[in-house]
C-alpha cells in the first residue's frame, strides 16, 4: 500500500470493511468516485444470497447417496477380484494342490534318507 493514493487506500479499506460485516456511510466519502464504488460494493454485499435450508438438505442428501454409491461399486469391485481370483478356475486350484503335496512327499522322502548319494 505505499505507492496508493489517499483514495485507493479508503476505498480498500472500505471494501474490507464490508466484506467483514462492518457497515459503512457512503454518504461521509468526500469523492464522488469513492462514494459510487463504497455504494456499489454494499450493495454487491447486500446481494449475497445465502441457500436456504431445502437447497442445504437436498445438496447433503445428494452428496451422501453419491459417497453411499462409490463405496458400493468399490465394495463390488472388491467382490469381484476376490471372485476372480478365488473361483474362477479349479484346474487352478487342483494343480496347486498337486505341486504342495508334491513338495510334501519328497520332503518326507528326503528326511527318510531315501535320496541318499549311496556311500
Amino acid at each position: 500500500m505505499c505507492g496508493m493514493k489517499k483514495q485507493d487506500k479508503e476505498l480498500l479499506q472500505n471494501i474490507d470493511r464490508l466484506l467483514a460485516g462492518e457497515d459503512i456511510k457512503p454518504d461521509e466519502m468526500t469523492d464522488n468516485e469513492l462514494k459510487s464504488a463504497a455504494k456499489f460494493m454494499k450493495k454487491l454485499v447486500l446481494l449475497k444470497v445465502m441457500p436456504d435450508e431445502e437447497f442445504k438438505a437436498k445438496l447433503k442428501e445428494k452428496l451422501l447417496r453419491q459417497i453411499k454409491e462409490k463405496q458400493i461399486k468399490e465394495t463390488e469391485i472388491n467382490h469381484m477380484i476376490t471372485e476372480r481370483y478365488t473361483t474362477r478356475r479349479p484346474s487352478w486350484r487342483l494343480a496347486l494342490l498337486l505341486l504342495v503335496l508334491l513338495a510334501v512327499a519328497i520332503a518326507i522322502l528326503w528326511a527318510k534318507g531315501v535320496f541318499g548319494c549311496g556311500y
